[in-house]
């Protein structure tokens, strides 16, 4: 796509809110896994899939994106803006990710890596539909970086998904 074309989907108000996030095993009808998934991320306090949660954006080069994230009644919410950078002329970013710091570790999630070769499902429901830039990352304990790719950071899985209407529904 062109770069006014991205320009044009990012200028509006992303609005995004998550209630879990699970990886199932792929091709099996919902009631016949019979607890053939894992839970990863809720956000209702309960022991192993709460996290701390928090907002980044684009604060180098003039980035002017702005986000926050809440969680209100066990739901996460994530809203912002996506703004161009106005030195590069191209969109900036907003994104939330799990908090880390020099004194406590790094979380731990639940090992899915039974459901290697299943899917990642969201629960998710937006304002805005028509936005075509959402995606989900997350990393891997020992993933292997691809080579040639950047060495400034962990490898993680990314990819980018779509939200069909307003509604509450599985990506």
């Amino acid at each position: 796509s062109t770069m006014s074309e991205i320009a044009a989907q990012v200028k509006h108000q992303l609005q995004f809110e998550a209630k879990e996030i699970m990886s199932k095993k792929q091709d099996i009808p919902e009631h016949e896994q019979n607890g053939e998934s894992v839970t990863l991320v809720t956000f209702d306090n309960a022991k192993g899939t709460t996290y701390s949660w928090r907002s980044m954006n684009d604060p180098v080069m003039g980035g002017q994106s702005h986000s926050s994230f809440s969680i209100e009644s066990s739901e996460g919410h994530f809203k912002g803006t996506c703004a161009i950078v106005p030195f590069l002329k191209a969109p900036g970013f907003c994104k939330i990710g799990t908090q880390r710091s020099l004194i406590r570790a790094a979380p731990k999630f639940a090992d899915a890596s039974r459901f290697i070769d299943g899917a990642l499902y969201l629960e998710v429901e937006t304002t805005t539909p028509e936005y075509e830039g959402y995606k989900v990352a997350f990393g891997a304990k020992n993933a292997k970086r691809p080579p040639g790719s950047m060495h400034h950071s962990s490898p993680t899985f990314k990819a980018g998904f779509k939200i069909p209407g307003k509604g509450r529904t599985t990506v």
